[in-house]
């Protein structure tokens, strides 16, 4: 699966290294927070991780190009 990771922080990255040790997820770590200034940045991912400072409102969910917005684009994790 591929997974764009908001707000990371070097623990955070460290910890989800950790996790994926055995490489199976592709994660991209993004320092800015999610908002809808930066959710262009998720752009072909089919997931994201977002934080408790990362904005889930309607118009961040729908804002991802080409995607149909979060609720039912992506490529199923291809």
């Amino acid at each position: 699966m591929r997974l764009a990771l908001f707000s990371a922080k070097h623990y955070d990255v460290e910890s989800f290294q950790r996790a994926n040790a055995s490489g199976e997820h592709e994660i991209t770590f993004l320092e800015p927070r999610l908002s809808l200034e930066t959710s262009s940045l998720a752009a072909g991912f089919p997931a994201v991780c977002a934080f408790v400072n990362d904005r889930l409102d309607a118009p961040v969910l729908g804002s991802t190009p080409g995607a149909g917005g979060w609720n039912g684009g992506g490529d199923g994790g291809r």
